[in-house]
C-alpha cells in the first residue's frame, strides 16, 4: 500500500513526489505483472491539513478531492496522474486536522489524551480507522503470514540461499507450519 504523507495541502509538488514513488515502484516490478485483487492501495493522509473540501462551490469528500486531483488537467502532470490512476486501483485520501493549543497541552501531560469531542481527535480516530481497515495481511497460498511466521519463513529462505539450495517460498512455509 502506498502511503504518502502530505502536510497542509495536496498540490502539484505532492503529486510529483507521488508520481516519482509510483514510477520507482513500477520499475521494480515485472512489466506484465497482473495485479488484479492484489493491486497496491493508495492512502493519502493529509496531516495538519488546511484544505477546503470544496469543488465548484460544493462541499466534497477528501476522496472526491483526490479523484479530482488525479483527473487530466491538460498540463505537464497529466502523465503522472495517469500513471498513479493506473498503478493504484483503490485510492483513498483522509484528512487529519491540526491539533489546537488545548489538544497540545493535553497531549503534553502524562497519561492524558485530547478530548474526544474536539475536531483533532475525531479526525485522528477516523484516520486511524481508515488506515487499519485498508491493511491486508500478506498471504502465501491462502495462508496469512503473521509477523512471526513471516520472520521464520524469511530465516529459512536465507538459509536456503546461503546453502545454494533451490529456494521455494511455498516449501519453506510448509516446513515452518509443520514445525509449529
Amino acid at each position: 500500500m502506498g502511503r504518502p504523507q502530505v502536510m497542509r495541502q495536496f498540490n502539484d509538488d505532492a503529486l510529483e513526489r507521488l508520481g516519482a514513488a509510483t514510477a520507482h515502484a513500477r520499475a521494480l516490478l515485472p512489466e506484465d505483472l497482473p495485479f488484479g485483487a492484489d493491486a497496491p492501495d493508495l492512502l493519502v493522509l493529509l496531516r495538519d491539513a488546511r484544505l477546503r473540501l470544496q469543488h465548484a462551490g460544493r462541499t466534497v469528500s477528501a476522496d472526491a478531492m483526490l479523484a479530482s486531483a488525479l483527473e487530466p488537467a491538460g498540463d505537464a502532470l497529466d502523465a503522472t496522474r495517469s500513471a498513479v490512476r493506473a498503478f493504484f486501483s483503490n485510492r483513498t485520501m483522509i484528512q487529519m486536522k491540526q491539533p489546537d493549543e488545548d489538544d497540545l497541552v493535553r497531549m503534553g501531560e502524562p497519561g492524558r489524551m485530547p478530548s474526544a469531542a474536539r475536531p483533532f481527535w475525531a479526525s485522528f480516530l477516523a484516520s486511524a480507522q481508515t488506515t487499519t481497515a485498508a491493511l491486508r495481511p500478506k498471504a502465501v497460498g491462502g495462508v496469512p503470514l503473521s509477523g512471526e511466521l513471516l520472520a521464520a519463513v524469511a530465516r529459512g529462505l536465507v538459509e536456503q540461499i546461503n546453502a545454494n539450495a533451490v529456494v521455494s517460498l511455498q516449501r519453506e512455509l510448509g516446513a515452518v507450519l509443520h514445525e509449529q
